[in-house]
């Protein structure tokens, strides 16, 4: 009974921790439906935060809306946007030129960041269609920037969810204790 409640535990502090940054990993396609990524977020704790692209396979261009109702895009206010700037030490290898960084004070709301190679426009960026030639694989984050001591602001992803990184862990200690019984009646 005492590794049950040990794997509990553990399996819940995993899943209970509060993530400094949320990601999401868009695939842009050419031209047409597509061809602009969004990610949607909502800050809990207003704060400063680094909005950035990372490892990208095109050259990004990123902008940020206050809303996080894609039918509200056309008319939502936009606060930032960013085609370079990124550095290395934060956007991996890719690096200064090749990655859009917008480091701001956001207060608590709603927010889609917008994303498609270095020639999307704004207008594009509202509307879902851009007209590119480039395709890839493009890595969106959204970080309290306690580096840069302003505090730390908590965030709660908006998009599709993946399961708890502690899921799993939780999941294989419960199989793993189940098994011990399991021998232990059998003996």
């Amino acid at each position: 009974m005492k590794y049950l409640a040990m794997a509990l535990a553990l399996g819940l502090a995993a899943t209970s921790a509060q993530a400094s940054t949320i990601s999401s990993t868009v695939d842009i396609t050419a031209s047409g439906p597509g061809s602009v990524g969004y990610m949607s977020f909502s800050v809990t704790t207003s704060g400063r935060f680094d909005i950035y692209t990372m490892g990208p396979t095109i050259d990004p261009q990123i902008f940020l809306f206050n809303t996080t109702d894609i039918a509200d895009l056309a008319t939502a206010p936009r606060i930032a946007a960013n085609n370079n700037g990124c550095p290395t030490s934060l956007c991996g290898p890719a690096g200064f030129a090749d990655n859009a960084l917008i480091r701001r004070v956001l207060d608590v709301g709603n927010y889609i960041l917008a994303v498609s190679d270095f020639r999307l426009t704004e207008s594009e960026a509202r509307s879902g269609l851009n007209r590119n030639d480039l395709t890839g694989r493009v890595g969106l984050f959204v970080s309290s920037a306690a580096h840069n001591n302003v505090g730390v602001a908590q965030l709660t992803d908006t998009s599709p969810v993946p399961l708890p990184a502690g899921f799993p862990l939780l999941m294989a200690g419960l199989a793993g204790l189940g098994f011990v019984a399991r021998r232990k009646r059998k003996a």
